[in-house]
């Protein structure tokens, strides 16, 4: 049986080069090996294997930055979560009153169309033109993000957070299932952007890294937020459902907010060894296992090769 799961794994493998040829080409020029996707290895294998096997219907629920703030305040109630001022598909329809304010125009369906928009600071024609380049894009085809290509594709205009001091700090939480791994702590991003990488020992207790964040330069004295306890408790309570996910919140000095949740860290990809390495602790803490794809309902030959990665785990 081992011989005849190896072949079919091999097999597996080929097919998915072959048949997802773009991606395997950029995951090869970004990663500098060929992604092991029939049996996935190191968290970009993972990564890599989840666009092209996992489809949980939940995905394109919590990559709708919209439907997620419904999704979020279901499983925690007394988490706040910015107010959505207008939505619809035409930014013309923006009423002129909401863009004299402090406000974030937003496209639900993608990842960097964030606009801030201070104190009414803001060129009405230019925010038509970038919301009409938006509603224009289908984010994630490029590197086959299957998360967002059923969003519903709409711009909305939302309150802004911690307006007048600098922007709240922002927390980056790596779960996997109920399992804290690593976070990123970011402040000052509308000044002076500082940003510490911790990871966690076998306790659950945070630990200052000597890491550099791919954001910005560390601050050594700065702590985490004193809320740090329920921001980790957070994440676990939104992480569990899923084998991995980046939950990000933020901290505005006062309270904890909802940022989002993130299927696809850096378009499916974790920095340097991180991603590459079989004992980086991102790879070692994510089985596939606890994915979707091993509870639904399966036929074919994906039904025989879901039996095989399974018996490799065991």
């Amino acid at each position: 049986m081992k011989y005849l799961d190896r072949a079919l794994l091999a097999a597996v493998t080929l097919w998915c080069w072959i048949r997802y040829l773009p991606i395997t080409l950029r995951t090869l020029r970004r990663t500098h090996r060929l992604p092991c996707a029939g049996l996935p290895v190191t968290g970009n294998d993972k990564f890599f294997w989840r666009k092209i096997f996992d489809h949980d219907p939940r995905f394109t629920i919590v990559s709708d930055k919209l439907a997620c703030k419904e999704w979020v305040a279901a499983r925690v109630p007394g988490l706040s979560i910015a107010s959505v001022l207008w939505k619809g598909a035409d930014p013309r329809g923006i009423p002129d009153t909401l863009l004299r304010r402090n406000a974030v125009f937003k496209a639900n369906h993608g990842c960097g169309t964030n606009h801030l928009i201070h104190q009414g600071h803001c060129d009405r024609g230019y925010i038509e033109q970038l919301g009409f380049q938006w509603m224009s894009q289908t984010h994630g085809r490029r590197h086959h993000e299957w998360g967002y290509f059923g969003i519903p594709r709409q711009l909305f205009l939302e309150e802004m957070i911690a307006p007048n001091t600098g922007g709240p700090d922002e927390l980056k939480i790596y779960t996997f299932g109920s399992r804290v791994v690593r976070l990123i702590h970011i402040s000052g991003r509308f000044r002076d952007m500082r940003a510490n990488v911790w990871n966690f020992d076998p306790s659950g207790e945070p630990i200052r890294s000597v890491e550099r964040a791919a954001v910005a330069p560390p601050s050594p004295t700065q702590p985490l937020p004193p809320s740090i306890d329920d921001a980790l408790t957070i994440a676990r309570k939104l992480g569990q459902e899923f084998d991995h996910v980046r939950v990000d919140l933020l901290w505005d000095s006062e309270r904890l907010w909802f940022g989002e949740l993130t299927l696809y860290n850096q378009a499916g990809h974790f920095p340097g060894r991180l991603g590459t390495h079989k004992d980086s602790p991102l790879t070692q803490h994510w089985t596939v296992l606890d994915s979707s794809f091993f509870q639904r309902e399966l036929s074919g030959w994906r039904h025989w090769y879901r039996h095989a990665l399974q018996r490799q785990h065991t």
